[in-house]
């Protein structure tokens, strides 16, 4: 019976000091979370607008694009695993010497099945994501060389657009960096829209009436789309 009065009289104790050890850890797992959810990005990493706030990290941007497409795993426009070498097989204007590849052979015998020449969707529309939120910041920034950037991701998206129209045909139209709306879109790509974003990439506002100057930048000509982009991808699909 005593023993039983003891461990009555101990139990508001117990509860108690479970008490203070639950609002203790409470307290140390809620900072520790809310200090890991709120860990800065590395110092070599730039998010979101934060990469528009200025010229240099906006063409940085740009320049990231080129090297998407030149990329030598799965960018569109590089050495033999780029568009031009494989269409170029397709087609027979070249001639296959690397017989033991079998990207390479299913090409120059026009036998190319699903997973053949996707990289190049999947690299191309990345571009058009960027170009697009690169677009979409360009519209309300105050950067000296707005123009400039605008007009070179108006292009990105516009040569992006016209390869893609004429390896896979009709195709989402992506204008946008909203990754809802673009997800609800259906295959409609049409040669109209392409041409508008080439044409805005060359024409724009003010007295010198072009974003793009020869749609070369003028601070920096190793980089950028060289001047007969222009009228390369004046051509349009098809």
């Amino acid at each position: 019976m005593k023993q039983l009065n003891k461990l009555i009289s101990l139990a508001p104790v117990r509860s108690l000091r479970l008490l203070w050890a639950a609002g203790i850890a409470a307290l140390l797992f809620g900072s520790s979370c809310k200090k890991f959810l709120t860990i800065p990005l590395p110092v070599n990493t730039i998010a979101g607008s934060d990469a528009y706030v200025s010229d240099q990290s906006t063409s940085g941007v740009l320049d990231y694009i080129y090297s998407l497409l030149m990329s030598y795993n799965g960018g569109s426009f590089s050495n033999n695993a780029g568009v031009g070498y494989n269409s170029g097989l397709y087609t027979d204007e070249l001639q296959n010497i690397n017989v033991n590849s079998i990207q390479f052979r299913a090409f120059y015998s026009n036998v190319i099945t699903g997973d053949q020449g996707g990289a190049w969707w999947v690299n191309l529309y990345k571009v058009i994501g960027i170009a697009n939120t690169t677009i979409g910041a360009m519209q309300s920034s105050g950067l000296p060389n707005r123009n400039q950037w605008l007009g070179e991701a108006l292009f990105d998206r516009a040569l992006s657009y016209f390869y893609l129209v004429n390896l896979y045909g009709d195709v989402p139209l992506a204008l946008t960096s909203d990754y809802l709306t673009n997800n609800q879109l259906s295959p409609h790509a049409e040669s109209d829209g392409i041409q508008s974003d080439r044409s805005r990439s060359e024409t724009g506002p003010g007295a010198a009436g072009r974003r793009l100057p020869g749609l070369q930048r003028e601070n920096d000509h190793r980089q950028g789309p060289p001047q007969p982009c222009g009228g390369y991808c004046a051509a349009g699909p098809g």
